[in-house]
């Protein structure tokens, strides 16, 4: 890390901060999903609530989510979108152990 750390100017570069660019750097940037994420950094938790700390939010991504599913909407028949929301309805309505 200190060869690291002088290549780049940063005297008091840690291992810690590497992997918290790596993490970050591989979800936002490489735009790898956070589970390959978790796996790369040998994140044990399932929620990924350790991961949620090594990512910043990039709502790029986000953005670019709600667009793709807005243009998907435009492409789509109003009579797909009605079926498809009332079966995700009945869906959700449904007991947990019936739903899983």
């Amino acid at each position: 890390m200190q060869g690291i750390g002088g290549f780049l100017h940063l005297p008091d570069l840690e291992f810690y901060d590497a992997r918290h660019a790596f993490g970050d750097w591989a979800r936002n940037i490489c735009r790898f999903s956070k589970d390959d994420v978790a796996l790369a950094l040998n994140h044990k938790d399932q929620s990924k609530a350790v991961t949620d700390i090594y990512l910043s939010k990039n709502w790029t991504i986000i953005d670019e989510v709600q667009a793709a599913v807005i243009r998907l909407l435009n492409k789509t028949d109003a009579k797909k979108i009605k079926k498809l929301v009332i079966s995700r309805r009945a869906i959700r309505t449904l007991p947990d152990a019936v739903a899983s």
